[in-house]
């Protein structure tokens, strides 16, 4: 299950995954919602997050979308 501070970053990366598309770090916060400060390292924080829930549960890794330059 999906933290519920996870589900703006889940849902921008889900629909990457339906574009066919990868995103920057920073392109991913922006679609995300995050603000800086430190954007980039909170979502870097809950991506390594989201990888932990993905696997566990046998989910292709959604956080394998981002990446570091677009």
């Amino acid at each position: 299950m999906t933290s519920a501070h996870l589900v703006p970053l889940t849902e921008a990366l889900k629909r990457l995954a339906l574009e066919g598309r990868c995103s920057s770090y920073a392109d991913l916060a922006k679609r995300a919602g995050y603000r800086p400060p430190h954007s980039i390292h909170r979502l870097t924080e809950d991506l390594e997050e989201l990888i932990r829930q993905d696997h566990a549960a046998g989910r292709p890794l959604l956080a394998s979308l981002a990446v570091s330059r677009g």
